[in-house]
């Protein structure tokens, strides 16, 4: 069983064998200890999707840094830790902010999103950057509701409330 005094153990052999076991690691995730920064940064843990993906659900959105290079460029996993926490993006390379299927996962997962990925540090490209995606997204949205509308009214399915053909 982990005990808390563990993250106190200081450099040398014992701290480096600990926190790169990964049942170890994983234990000490799940007490929702943040032991990422622990890690050796060149070792495979830091590529484990899983236990980085745990990180972020357990510990923080800020443990998305700790992933390895090959991680953090990965757009699947970008995606899938978008489900997770929108705010975690602050974190992730820069083209994730600009992938729309990324941001629009994230915002609807976290609204905070917007307000921890553009923190207005950069006020004037902050701004210019949510209103296009903005833009971008009420098209996409109107695509969809046109689809939706000719492919339900394109469909033959008889209704006992009302034919097809009064349905447009």
């Amino acid at each position: 069983d982990l005990h808390e005094s563990m993250l106190l153990l200081g450099d040398g052999q014992l701290a480096h064998d600990v926190w790169n076991n990964r049942l170890v690691v994983l234990e000490a995730i799940k007490k929702g200890w943040k032991v990422l920064d622990k890690v050796e940064p060149v070792s495979p843990l830091l590529e484990d999707a899983e236990l980085v993906r745990l990180a972020i659900k357990e510990c923080g959105p800020s443990e998305l840094r700790h992933a390895s290079p090959t991680l953090r460029n990965d757009h699947n996993f970008i995606h899938s830790v978008a489900n997770i926490s929108g705010q975690a993006l602050y974190h992730a390379p820069d083209w994730a902010l600009r992938d729309d299927d990324i941001l629009t996962t994230a915002i609807a997962n976290d609204p905070c999103t917007i307000l921890a990925c553009f923190d207005g540090s950069g006020v004037d490209e902050d701004f210019e950057t949510v209103v296009d995606l903005a833009s971008r997204l009420r098209a996409r949205l109107e695509l969809h509701d046109t689809f939706v509308r000719v492919f339900l009214c394109g469909i033959a399915i008889v209704t006992a409330h009302q034919p097809p053909a009064t349905r447009c």
